[in-house]
């Protein structure tokens, strides 16, 4: 970056230097751009606020076997050179993470607390539109974390931003007003409930919520901290060992709870997009067959289905009702060698 703001500062100096155009007038309009240019760059040059980011980074934040990473830009305020420090370094990391959550083999859930304050800046809704469209290819699951919810439908793209959150968790909202509430599409019931939910506390014990799951419904949520939560909650330095514990293990809730939502998913994609029927998709998943294996049965079950009940023959010829006594003959004997 220093080297960029060097060339575009001889630039705006010495035009004649530089083999950019033969006109006067264009070498002119050209070291004029440069100027411009060095001086937004100024920011980045040796002394400049942000010298610390125009050298070559080889930091990977998801590199090691880290299953946790947490950036706390709380403590970077202020404005340099007219430019928000926590928006522009806000914008810089969201960036990065989601370039290098798109090289990596594992996928990446990205949560951002206080995530209205993303909402302010243009160049943040721009941003994250992209990566919200995009995130499934990239393996990546973002997490919007807020105290309000009326930043999420003050504009038309960030409507369209929270539109793409397939599931939305409501914890107490005495504040929600109508107007967001009729944009999220909650009855007079689950107003009342959000807006009168208890809130987490020791002596209670619990706290309440509303999720709700696109395409499905909205469900009451009875939420209970287990040791692991509290820990994380109520952090003292003596809980560092178990926290990090606790992380790099897998609870064997955790596995059974991936392996239902992951069996559930292929019963879904069987059913509703390969258009089988219960039992047959039952019997697939009983099976306990590799993908490739419910691949080839889906494929073969299908022909098998299309040969049944098609009155078009697999050659592009006449249907059997048409086809002569020899060509029907011909195609019952293809189905059956196929089988």
């Amino acid at each position: 970056m220093q080297d960029v703001h060097r060339i575009l500062c001889d630039i705006a100096e010495n035009p004649d230097e530089h083999n950019i155009a033969k006109s006067d007038s264009a070498r002119e309009r050209a070291a004029q751009y440069a100027d411009e240019l060095a001086i937004a760059f100024q920011p980045f040059r040796e002394g400049g606020s942000y010298e610390n980011l125009s050298h070559h980074s080889e930091i990977d934040i998801l590199e090691g076997d880290n299953k946790v990473v947490y950036i706390d830009l709380g403590q970077i305020e202020g404005s340099a050179s007219g430019i928000d420090r926590q928006t522009f370094l806000m914008q810089l990391l969201l960036s990065t993470i989601y370039q290098q959550a798109k090289n990596t083999q594992r996928n990446v859930e990205l949560a951002i607390d206080e995530a209205h304050y993303l909402f302010e800046d243009q160049a943040n809704l721009d941003f994250l539109e992209t990566a919200f469209r995009h995130q499934r290819h990239a393996g990546l699951r973002m997490v919007l974390l807020s105290q309000t919810a009326q930043e999420f439908y003050e504009t038309e793209q960030a409507e369209k931003i929270i539109g793409m959150c397939p599931i939305k968790v409501l914890h107490k909202l005495p504040e929600l007003d109508d107007r967001t509430a009729d944009k999220i599409g909650l009855t007079e019931e689950q107003r009342r409930y959000v807006r009168g939910a208890d809130a987490g506390n020791e002596d209670l014990g619990y706290s309440q919520a509303l999720v709700r799951v696109e395409e499905h419904g909205t469900y009451p949520l009875h939420i209970v901290a287990d040791d692991f939560e509290k820990r994380v909650i109520d952090y003292e330095p003596e809980d560092q060992a178990f926290i990090e514990q606790a992380i790099r293990d897998e609870p064997a809730e955790l596995l059974t709870f991936e392996e239902f939502v992951e069996n559930e998913a292929q019963r879904n994609a069987l059913a509703t997009r390969l258009d089988l029927s219960a039992d047959a998709v039952r019997q697939l998943l009983e099976a306990d067959l590799t993908k490739e294996e419910v691949l080839d049965a889906v494929v073969e079950h299908s022909l098998e289905t299309d040969g049944e009940k098609s009155s078009v023959r697999p050659d592009g010829g006449e249907s059997r009702e048409s086809a002569t006594a020899e060509d029907t003959t011909e195609t019952k004997c293809g189905t059956k060698d196929h089988d």
